[in-house]
């Protein structure tokens, strides 16, 4: 997701200027409440939301409470490792991408709708396209891994694992899938949209406006996918309008912020070729009744 209200999260790192050309960074940062550290990948600190376990259990106990162990096990592993390795690589591609374009990342969080990047200092629109591909192009060589793993028999002495890495395999496909295809900002598609309209040379407000319409449509048919989802007693219902519920939230914030005519303070839809984070947080550091750049970083979740 693009941006998160920092009111709420944490506030990437501050950059000083050095000789040394080395940034030496002092984090300015609301506690991230309710995650657990999980150390650091690349110099970038991973959190994990401490009810994403708690999701990966309930998924995986009504097979245990019917006796089904082996589904229990396999669920579990799938909704456990298999998918936080997935996710955490997604959101290590856009990290990387930043930092090689002379951003910088502050951490990533999973929990349970995906990840989040906290990424700040990418400053034209044509490099934040760049960071928004590198997380989806990331599912192609993973799921080649598990299609080379099923070929070449790597699980033969496990049916369970073949079954496992079968599903990682599709699991990497609708991951890919969905964040390229879904035009709802801040997600990877969304974002995708909002980068080519302004590299074309679309006005802020307009692609804003544009942005919000077209996600806006997507979002009402995600609901009512879910509704029919629950009319047909599948639980997979909530998770389909609890997406499109928060989703629908950054949508309206968007919206707001073209209604009151400060769409431009938005980093995602204001590039200034001298954009750093300094700027983010002098601007922050003075008044406080000011516009969206002094309560919202870039962050990008999967």
């Amino acid at each position: 997701l693009v941006v998160i209200d920092t009111r709420r999260c944490t506030v990437v790192q501050r950059i000083d200027d050095a000789a040394s050309n080395q940034h030496s960074c002092a984090r300015r940062s609301t506690k991230m409440k309710r995650t657990i550290p999980c150390g650091s990948l690349f110099d970038v600190p991973i959190h994990v939301h401490v009810v994403l376990p708690v999701y990966c259990l309930l998924t995986a106990l009504p097979s245990l409470l019917v006796g089904n162990v082996y589904l229990f096990c396999t669920v579990l592993v799938l909704n456990g490792p298999v998918l936080f390795l997935t996710v955490l690589v997604h959101e290590m591609g856009h990290a990387l991408m930043a930092t090689r374009l002379g951003g910088v990342v502050d951490s990533i969080l999973l929990w349970p709708l995906g990840g989040l990047a906290y990424v700040g200092g990418v400053t034209s629109a044509k490099d934040d396209l760049l960071v928004t591909l590198a997380g989806p192009i990331t599912h192609i060589p993973m799921g080649l891994l598990w299609w080379l793993a099923l070929k070449m028999h790597v699980f033969f002495f496990s049916k369970m694992l073949q079954y496992i890495a079968a599903q990682a395999i599709y699991m990497n496909f609708l991951l890919f899938a969905f964040n390229l295809l879904l035009p709802v900002f801040p997600m990877d598609g969304g974002r995708l949209l909002v980068n080519v309209l302004m590299t074309l040379g679309m006005q802020p407000e307009t692609t804003a406006k544009t942005s919000c319409v077209i996600g806006g449509a997507f979002l009402a048919g995600m609901g009512g996918y879910g509704v029919i989802l629950l009319m047909r007693e599948d639980h997979w219902g909530v998770m389909w309008i609890m997406i499109a519920a928060w989703l629908g939230m950054q949508l309206m914030e968007i919206w707001r912020a073209v209604q009151e005519g400060r769409i431009e303070e938005h980093p995602s839809f204001n590039y200034r070729e001298t954009d750093t984070l300094d700027s983010y947080f002098e601007e922050s550091s003075g008044d406080a009744e000011g516009g969206l750049a002094k309560n919202f970083l870039r962050a990008d979740p999967n």
